[in-house]
């Protein structure tokens, strides 16, 4: 997605969860994150770093690449759900989602004017059956046969 948080290249995003990582070892207890949390997040940041490095190498195949893609999966759905689950919980302040790579939320709203006018529409729908004949040989038990196009 164009306006996802998460860079698109799998060096960007495994850099950003060592960052992450670097920061949740330090602030984590503050932040209501416990020290489980964070070495689930190192162990999956370790296998996708090992399957990234073989994937890369020469000796990459078809199993490589499926398991690559599975370990980023996995490491992708982790920090999500610390995004969504975790750093919402005691707010954050907008250095802190700065120094994790992330856009702090906007709190101004775009203005909306109010409505002048009663938006009006209307609605077409146009259905057309063709209704042909297919004629076949008449024989004792043939006959015109109609069918749709």
């Amino acid at each position: 997605m164009s306006t996802d948080w998460l860079p698109t290249r799998r060096q960007d995003q495994l850099a950003m969860a060592k960052n992450w990582s670097a920061i949740l070892a330090s602030k984590g207890t503050a932040w209501e994150i416990s020290q489980p949390e964070v070495a689930i997040l190192n162990t999956k940041i370790t296998k996708a770093e090992e399957t990234l490095a073989i994937a890369q190498s020469s000796e990459r195949t078809e199993s490589t690449t499926a398991l690559l893609n599975m370990r980023f999966k996995d490491l992708i759905d982790y920090m999500r759900y610390l995004k969504d689950r975790k750093f919402y919980k005691p707010l954050l302040t907008n250095a802190d989602f700065i120094a994790l790579g992330l856009k702090p939320k906007d709190t101004i709203k775009s203005p909306i004017p109010a409505p002048t006018d009663i938006a009006r529409g209307s609605i077409e729908l146009t259905i057309r059956y063709v209704l042909g004949k297919r004629t076949k040989k008449v024989t004792a038990k043939g006959a015109c046969h109609p069918y749709y196009i």
